[in-house]
């Protein structure tokens, strides 16, 4: 439901179509109240790993049904022709949609009491098109045109971001073409070269292999097939800060299509020594080792919570970090929630071994009863809000220490 107001039901139905490689979409809009504003609708195609491969804007439901204008109950039919770009891959991509009021497209309405929000329409499944419909994919940033192998040729590589942290996922997109019908399904492999005073180093760090396109593997392309397919490579802790040469390699041939910039945050390898110890293994992040905090706190002032985490196992997932103050009754009064060292040392960068120190500020309120107060540590998904459990079961861990608040 947007704003309250619009819904969208059940019975939408999106289907691919080979004869003008578009996405055919009925979507079904009720009113459920009476709207004193028109709603227009961004649509976004996406593909698997989130990147959004077409975007249409349109005023009014069909185009012609203003959202103030729709009786309570009444339903509308909104039909759409999503036109995908020439080379888009095979596979599976989402159809979501997005109300904003008329007029002011940067401001997305709520859906379903949460900000900012879209609605997934529909998946569906986008095969190959009819060769009238393929059009010429559009060129790539840094043209290569290199035969890699089995008739397989590497047209180019558009590489979108030039610095990056390490724990983050690189996107970029390489254009592909069939010189002839390969006859095996091949994988790309990724590598990152330290480039130091201006020099290659010979060592490359492998960063993983994937196939070409996981719906169509390249045994079932056929000659001048060509498909502009989107990447993300995970950039593992182990890296350092620097300047890296990437490699792209299928069978035994590589290319070197540009270099990137690379920063890791600083590495503690010594314990900082917390004033406090108190050790929590979360399962999927790391061990809490102690904490450092003041034993008193003013009302309407900040009060700081110093963490100190081990990294014991490296994570793909960023956590959120929370720090609450409840009182004796177990209600939370006040609170801090934030990425480790203010998002500079995010879980997804966290090298095993090594120490991270994590500071909390907690605003307490100006009118909070005095007394002594507890600490309530975890963390969380910070895209889900699923809390990580300990390893002891439980998804929070109360600190040994309380603070009493004057």
């Amino acid at each position: 439901v947007i704003n309250g107001t619009l819904a969208l039901l059940d019975n939408s139905v999106a289907r691919f179509d080979p004869a003008t490689n578009s996405i055919q979409l009925d979507l079904y809009w009720r009113a459920l109240a009476p709207s004193t504003e028109d709603i227009s609708f961004n649509l976004q195609v996406t593909d698997a790993v989130g990147e959004t491969v077409f975007s249409l804007d349109r005023e009014h439901p069909d185009g012609v049904y203003p959202t103030s204008q729709l009786p309570v109950g009444m339903t509308v039919r909104d039909r759409h022709t999503l036109a995908l770009p020439p080379g888009t891959p095979p596979g599976v991509y989402t159809v979501r949609v997005a109300g904003y009021r008329h007029g002011d497209p940067n401001t997305r309405l709520p859906v379903d009491g949460q900000n900012d929000a879209f609605i997934v329409a529909q998946t569906v499944q986008v095969g190959v098109p009819e060769r009238s419909a393929r059009g010429s994919p559009p060129p790539s940033e840094v043209m290569i045109d290199q035969s890699m192998t089995d008739g397989v040729v590497l047209n180019g590589a558009t590489l979108p971001v030039k610095r990056i942290r390490v724990g983050e996922y690189f996107p970029l997109t390489l254009a592909w073409r069939a010189e002839v019908a390969p006859r095996s399904d091949h994988s790309v492999c990724f590598g990152a070269a330290p480039v130091r005073n201006g020099s290659v180093a010979t060592t490359t760090l492998e960063l993983g292999c994937q196939p070409l396109i996981a719906a169509w593997p390249t045994s079932r392309w056929q000659v001048g097939d060509a498909w502009r397919v989107p990447y993300r490579v995970k950039l593992p802790p182990e890296l350092g800060t620097g300047e890296y040469q990437w490699l792209i390699r299928v069978g035994q041939n590589s290319v070197t299509p540009g270099q990137i910039m690379i920063d890791a945050p600083p590495r503690i390898f010594a314990d900082p020594g917390p004033t406090v110890r108190q050790t929590a293994v979360f399962s999927d992040a790391g061990e809490l080792i102690g904490f450092t905090t003041a034993a008193t706190a003013d009302r309407g002032a900040p009060f700081e919570v110093k963490l100190v985490w081990l990294a014991t196992r490296a994570t793909s997932e960023k956590y959120t970090v929370f720090a609450q103050l409840v009182d004796a009754n177990g209600e939370r009064v006040a609170g801090h929630d934030g990425g480790p060292d203010g998002e500079r040392q995010p879980t997804s960068a966290w090298l095993p071994g090594t120490y991270v120190i994590d500071s909390h500020w907690i605003d307490l309120p100006a009118g909070l009863t005095p007394g002594d107060y507890r600490i309530v540590i975890g963390m969380y998904e910070t895209y889900t809000l699923r809390r990580l459990p300990l390893q002891s079961g439980p998804d929070s861990i109360e600190l040994s220490a309380r603070v009493r608040v004057k």
